[in-house]
């Protein structure tokens, strides 16, 4: 679903989580609940007249999604 970026100027990757603050969806950094990961498409799209819209980020909230990680991965992360 297309998520409203809380800060327009913020750059938000494919592969990022994100967070639902006040103001709308930004990366996380303690600034709100977990909402999904940014992706580049998706088999379902809600709020799909925001598509091409850099003030709307394409969120998935549900099911497999490559997800930038830092720091080590082990087995069942």
């Amino acid at each position: 679903e297309y998520y409203k970026k809380s800060d327009i100027d913020e750059t938000i990757d494919s592969g990022e989580i994100v967070c639902m603050t006040p103001q709308g969806a930004s990366k996380c950094n303690d600034n709100g609940k977990v909402l999904g990961v940014v992706v580049e498409s998706a088999g379902f799209v809600g709020n799909s007249e925001h598509v091409g819209d850099p003030s709307y980020v394409l969120v998935t909230i549900q099911g497999q999604a490559k997800t930038k990680v830092t720091g080590d991965v082990t087995k069942s992360d």
